[in-house]
């Protein structure tokens, strides 16, 4: 197992398989992802594995080095790098698929920063998909009403990124302040879905007790799917 593979993976699996899901609509054989802050790469291997993928991670070089082993079997090609920097691909080859999986929320920089960076190594036709917390999830609605603070201390928030601080959430965003990022970054807005999950608490009364009310109210549910393309 990779560095923060087992909880991880046991908290993320359905949204890990949506996340496929809506990447596979949009991807070919052979087609050329870039992943940012790729991590354990569990949708990526996928795609490398059904789709020969080939595959471009941006990580620190401290979590390319946990992963060498894992991201070497499937080929793929890594860049060592801070993602709130203007980091390059090396390589003039445009992108097919863009994929930020559950990064957004840990970079101190704004989403228009963020995705421009992706957009700009994107083909024309190619897409972004992008994933992140739902700020307006209804577990923080029912938090906010019991005066509960929503984010990390502060003293997390405000530091500078690094591999050890790697899982602290710096910021975290509504639909429509994305939604305006993909269209402040050039991209057409595709399509914008909220994904239900509890991860290892599904089945609780907690989960049972949140789910009909995220139901019938869509932009409560936890997370938050955003798909753009680049026209032409």
């Amino acid at each position: 197992m990779t560095r923060h593979a087992a909880e991880y993976q046991d908290n993320s699996a359905r949204r890990n398989f949506r996340t496929f899901e809506i990447c596979a609509e949009l991807t070919e054989p052979d087609s050329r992802i870039l992943s940012a802050g790729a991590g354990g790469a569990y949708v990526e291997k996928l795609l490398a594995q059904i789709f020969r993928a080939r595959v471009t991670v941006v990580e620190f070089p401290e979590a390319i080095r946990a992963h060498q082993a894992e991201y070497d079997r499937f080929g793929f090609r890594t860049i060592g790098g801070d993602l709130t920097t203007d980091w390059q691909t090396g390589t003039t080859e445009p992108y097919d698929l863009a994929l930020s999986f559950e990064v957004l929320e840990h970079l101190p920089i704004s989403p228009y920063q963020h995705i421009g960076a992706l957009s700009k190594h994107l083909r024309p036709g190619g897409h972004l998909v992008m994933s992140t917390p739902n700020f307006s999830r209804l577990p923080n609605v029912l938090r906010l009403m019991c005066g509960r603070p929503l984010m990390p201390d502060a003293r997390l928030t405000l530091q500078a990124t690094s591999y050890d601080q790697e899982h602290v959430h710096r910021r975290e965003y509504v639909a429509s302040e994305l939604v305006d990022a993909v269209t402040q970054a050039g991209l057409t807005h595709v399509k914008t879905e909220y994904f239900l999950g509890f991860g290892s608490q599904e089945g609780t009364v907690k989960a049972s007790l949140l789910r009909p009310i995220c139901l019938l109210i869509p932009w409560m549910k936890n997370v938050l799917f955003i798909v753009a393309r680049k026209d032409a």
